[in-house]
């Protein structure tokens, strides 16, 4: 056999040996952090502790995330509740109902939920996109951001 070919293939199983080691104990570490004394109660009289969740934390209206609700007291939508997904392609136009659930069921598990970036370089809309290449005027273009900022904050107060 080719010396190349063999130091590949045991290149290969060197990588497929640590992998499977390294999920091991990541999960074991995973499965450690349930059965930790709560974050949130450890630090209660001094700050509040927080993480991100997505869509798959919550569903039908329950908080399924074990960790999270162990140890935090304060959550943000990572990215479900960026410019990009509440807002499509038409100005003014929002699809509320992921983030409306997310929001939803985290303060009926009782935590605080913090608001997520409203302008974001890399997740912005497409009509906030087409600003670029048409011939709308800065003032304009200003006006339906703080539009949009208005929109979604006026919907997510308190």
């Amino acid at each position: 056999m080719n010396k190349n070919i063999k130091l590949w293939i045991i290149l290969l199983f060197v990588i497929i040996l640590f992998n499977s080691s390294a999920c091991k104990e990541r999960e074991i570490a995973m499965n450690e952090i349930i059965n930790l004394p709560p974050l949130k109660d450890q630090f209660r009289d001094f700050f509040i502790i927080g993480n991100i969740f997505n869509p798959i934390d919550v569903a039908g209206g329950a908080f399924l995330n074990e960790k999270l609700l162990r140890h935090y007291n304060v959550l943000t939508a990572e990215n479900h509740m960026k410019p990009n997904a509440l807002s499509g392609a038409v100005r003014g136009q929002y699809n509320w109902t992921t983030a409306d659930n997310m929001v939803n069921t985290a303060l009926a598990a009782g935590f605080k939920v913090v608001g997520h970036t409203l302008l974001w370089h890399s997740q912005i809309p497409a009509w906030q996109q087409n600003l670029r290449t048409d011939n709308t005027s800065a003032q304009t273009a200003l006006g339906w951001m703080k539009t949009y900022i208005t929109d979604v904050v006026t919907r997510y107060k308190g």
